[in-house]
């Protein structure tokens, strides 16, 4: 038997999906200089600490996920959405591939590289596989990323004989 979906759980992702997209439009908002107001001047200095280089891309990232909450009533998204989301984090993690082993936390204090979001994905990843393991796992997720948001290719059908 088929579970019935409750108007509640489409009303809460409608609302999570409103509040992304508002966060977005804030984040976006708050990357355009100079910032007198103290709200996005906030916003653009702890979120450029958390992300570092990634900025840019964040608002595109909340839009895209806050967009398809409210559109599908549903917390579900697809395999090509989490390889958009998992080719950022590697891009994050990617943009700290520069730093020595040790000073990852010091270039995301001074919002460099990845922030602090990069910099403690390297850092478990260094601990865990090792350089050679970070270089390889950060390489591979970001291509299998770039491929998993890209359509897949058609099948042919053979011909009728």
């Amino acid at each position: 038997m088929a579970t019935r979906r409750t108007p509640r759980a489409g009303l809460s992702a409608k609302v999570t999906g409103a509040v992304l997209i508002a966060l977005a439009l804030l984040i976006g908002i708050s990357l355009v200089p100079p910032q007198t107001a103290p709200v996005p001047r906030f916003v653009a200095a702890h979120l450029g600490r958390i992300v570092g280089a990634g900025l840019p891309l964040l608002p595109w990232a909340c839009g895209l996920v806050g967009l398809i909450f409210f559109v599908r009533e549903s917390f579900r998204l697809s395999g090509r959405v989490y390889g958009v989301l998992l080719g950022y984090v590697a891009g994050l993690v990617a943009l700290h591939l520069r730093y020595p082993a040790g000073s990852e936390l010091l270039a995301a204090a001074a919002r460099k590289g990845g922030g602090y979001t990069g910099a403690l994905v390297e850092i478990a990843l260094r601990r865990t596989v090792g350089e050679p393991g970070l270089w390889t796992v950060t390489v591979r997720s970001w291509r299998s990323a770039a491929w998993g948001a890209l359509p897949a290719p058609r099948r042919r059908r053979p011909a009728a004989t």
